[in-house]
């Protein structure tokens, strides 16, 4: 959604919405106003075997582009039954000419698609309204957007720009004019598309924690997810249709794009499905983590898989390996396989952990809970049923799972619990207990031991034990002078 772009003139010299949506207008009267002086001059005339032309043209590409791809039968016979009914269209409109209403409508636009200045007057208009529909989607579902949605929109709007300008020049090599225009089109639209779906996204995250969102509000926001999805799913439908005329290659390369949107409309989607099945849900819902948890694995495995083939795609294919666009490519690619092995590492140790947690952290018994008379420190509700942590601290089962994705240490007191199980703990007791033991009979001093575990805040940081003895200082006592 690129409509709050306007209204920062602080970052560019940018004019605002409105004045930006009335100098639209006024550009596209006067190119309406040209149009129609050109076309009242008595010389000018439409051809009128403009239709038939176009479409014998196309025939012919088409007949073309299948001798030399070798098309199979069933495409030769989809594209004579589109063919025929372009041609049913044409007789049709053949009878709607007559209309003299009409045919100085089409006389115009003709005229417009054919001026240079009118076809850039058309292209910004079309993305004056692109940014007022934003603008409206933005006023009914979202309202006033936080400044970290701002911000995030922002950061995937001029990255999407970037990215998009490297394919385009750099992959696609496109040369003609009219191939930028057709592919800055089609990513305009997924850009749309893309940027309502990431602001989805943050929208549910900071509603979930809100358990007294109204309903309107949820089904607002849904609505937009279910646009999004089927218009992505359309646009891969017309995916299809330019994959027959232009290859495999540019179907692969669009229909990844299509397919990276509506992947994550989806997990969205999913997501919100069980956030509200979790709220009408009477009671804890134990289940609720599990299905959250590999929910977004399997999503953004999937994202980040898709996203690898598409830039591999990308590299591998029109000659690109050493030229510019390779370097942007290759940064990527080292992006994600970093974020695909990372996620892969944090799902391993997220299953060890809840094995940790099944095997070790018994469920708490019904007198502790009863002593304990605490609510989960965690979602701060009451606990029917609960884990108890060997500093015996209790949570609910659901709760502990969903924060041990996050972390590996008590919510409460912040003890570790990844790799120590009961008898490490004690062994580690024993050790400690008899150290301190020796090394106070050996100087009379106290021992204190001090332990730095580094990959619970990076997978670099080492873990540093350290061992500090102050031995105990004696102080003689004179006794008094004695004054006598």
């Amino acid at each position: 959604m690129p409509a709050f772009f306007l209204d920062t003139p602080e970052i560019l010299p940018l004019p605002s919405l409105q004045a930006y949506t009335t100098i639209s207008v006024l550009l596209l009267s006067c190119s309406v106003w040209y149009a129609f002086q050109v076309t009242s001059e008595p010389d000018w005339k439409l051809n009128a075997t403009l239709t038939v032309d176009v479409t014998l043209g196309t025939e012919a590409l088409i007949n073309r582009s299948l001798e030399t791809e070798g098309g199979s039968l069933l495409v030769s016979q989809g594209l004579s039954g589109i063919l025929s009914s372009i041609n049913e269209t044409s007789i049709h409109l053949g009878f709607l000419l007559d209309s003299p209403v009409l045919k100085r409508s089409i006389d115009i636009l003709f005229l417009m698609l054919n001026e240079p200045l009118c076809v850039w007057t058309l292209i910004n208009m079309a993305y004056c309204c692109l940014i007022l529909l934003g603008k409206v989607i933005q006023t009914l579902v979202f309202g006033e957007l936080r400044v970290s949605e701002q911000q995030h929109m922002k950061d995937r709007f001029w990255n999407f720009i970037f990215y998009k300008f490297i394919f385009i020049f750099g992959v696609m090599n496109v040369q003609s004019m009219d191939e930028v225009v057709l592919w800055v089109s089609w990513f305009s639209i997924l850009g749309f598309l893309t940027l309502l779906a990431h602001l989805c996204k943050d929208r549910f995250e900071y509603l979930s924690l809100s358990p007294m969102t109204p309903k309107w509000t949820h089904f607002r926001l849904l609505l937009l997810l279910s646009v999004i999805l089927a218009s992505s799913f359309s646009l891969f439908v017309v995916c299809i249709v330019i994959g027959l005329h232009a290859g495999l290659n540019t179907f692969a390369f669009m229909a990844a794009e299509c397919s990276l949107v509506a992947m994550r409309t989806l997990y969205v989607s999913i997501r919100y499905a069980i956030h509200l099945w979790d709220l009408n849900h009477e009671g804890v819902w134990e289940n609720r983590a599990s299905y959250a948890y590999f929910t977004e694995l399997i999503f953004e495995l999937t994202l980040l898989f898709i996203d690898l083939l598409h830039h591999l795609h990308m590299l591998f294919w029109g000659n690109i390996i050493l030229s510019v666009a390779s370097l942007v490519i290759l940064m990527q690619l080292r992006y994600l396989f970093f974020e695909i092995n990372r996620r892969i590492r944090k799902h391993k140790n997220y299953l060890q952990v809840v094995r940790l947690m099944e095997a070790n952290f018994p469920m708490a018994t019904t007198e502790e809970l009863e002593k304990s008379s605490d609510d989960c420190a965690i979602c701060w509700d009451k606990m029917e049923a609960a884990r108890k942590l060997p500093c015996s601290h209790l949570f609910h089962n659901s709760c502990l799972r969903s924060w041990l994705e996050q972390d590996t240490s008590c919510p409460t007191c912040r003890t570790s619990l990844k790799h120590r199980t009961e008898e490490d703990l004690n062994e580690d007791d024993n050790l400690n207990n008899g150290t301190d033991r020796d090394n106070n009979r050996g100087n009379g001093g106290r021992t204190n031991f001090f332990h730095f575990e580094g990959p619970r805040y990076a997978s670099w940081l080492p873990s540093i034990s350290v061992e500090v003895t102050r031995p105990l200082s004696s102080v003689h006592l004179s006794p008094p002078a004695n004054l006598n």
